[in-house]
């Protein structure tokens, strides 16, 4: 077994246990926990990973800079539609170079699934359509402390580069939406048909889109909620209903650290200047899950307030 918290689950190991991520799934029961160790996982169980509807864990051993989905622009990472709800988690990988050729959700595709992604790094996807990041039909999915980062939906009309809600409701907690494209609407994240997402002590920024919204698209009958974010606010960056508690809009100062390009310049750190990012969430780092993790450069834990963005593993 493994201790994940105050629970243990039945534990099924790649590749000790299982030669591919997809055979520990589908040998998988209700509750049960998939560990994947360190490495970088290509090929025909690798990708396209469907969960075919179980309320199971797959998660790395030791984070997701250590354990990597490449796509090999071959497929995507995770394909969850068969009902998945809450229960189904997907922790701790970097999940990259995702195309699944079809033209959406690049990284992870979401019809009529509401899984859990949480401490993931979805990066360098890409789909022609919609969802370059993630693509949501249908779906209420729940993304907590991911970096989404340089994807792309790369059509004339493709929408939602970073990420693409139609008929959903989203909810993203401390999570960084930066460097993401599209060559339509909606570079970071795009909303359709009636849906909602709430952002809360997470970043936009740096996105862009050919025709309007660079950080934020939303339809008409659409809306965003963003509590305790940055993100930008310029001509073209958003477009659509937003209302905002307690947000800035000011240049988060990202530096690159050990885990990768999205943490915050920190004086205590080493840099020059503070990030407006610093203290400035919604509540603490303990009561977050986040105490345990980074935003600064010289890996020392968060506490007291929480930061607003990504918290890498120290």
């Amino acid at each position: 077994t493994v201790d994940m918290g105050a629970y243990e689950f039945n534990a099924l190991n790649v590749p000790s246990a299982y030669s591919t991520i997809q055979d520990a799934i589908d040998a998988a029961e209700t509750g049960d926990t998939v560990v994947v160790a360190d490495g970088t996982y290509q090929g025909i169980g690798n990708k396209d990973l469907d969960f075919t509807g179980k309320l199971i864990v797959v998660c790395s051993e030791n984070g997701a800079a250590n354990c990597i989905i490449d796509c090999e622009t071959l497929g995507r990472g995770f394909y969850f539609h068969s009902g998945e709800t809450l229960g189904s988690v997907v922790a701790g990988f970097t999940i990259q170079n995702g195309d699944p050729g079809n033209g959406r959700g690049g990284g992870v595709y979401c019809n009529g699934s509401s899984p859990t992604i949480r401490n993931c790094i979805i990066t360098n996807n890409t789909a022609d359509e919609y969802g370059g990041g993630i693509y949501c039909y249908d779906a209420s999915p729940t993304i907590i402390n991911c970096t989404i980062t340089d994807n792309s939906a790369t059509a004339s009309y493709g929408k939602g580069g970073g990420a693409y809600c139609s008929l959903c409701s989203a909810t993203f907690t401390n999570c960084v939406i930066a460097g993401n494209s599209a060559g339509n609407n909606g570079g970071g994240v795009m909303l359709s048909s009636g849906s909602t997402v709430t952002l809360n002590n997470s970043i936009l920024w740096g996105n862009s889109a050919s025709s309007g919204g660079s950080q934020f698209y939303g339809y008409s009958g659409t809306s965003a909620t963003m509590n305790y974010c940055d993100f930008a606010d310029g001509a073209g960056d958003v477009t659509g209903t937003v209302m905002e508690t307690n947000c800035i809009n000011t240049d988060p100062l990202f530096v690159t650290g050990p885990g990768g390009d999205y943490y915050l310049s920190q004086i205590a750190a080493g840099q020059g200047a503070d990030s407006p990012c610093v203290d400035a969430g919604s509540d603490t780092a303990a009561n977050l899950g986040l105490d345990s993790k980074t935003t600064r450069t010289d890996a020392l834990p968060d506490k007291d307030t929480v930061d607003i963005g990504y918290h890498y593993d120290p």
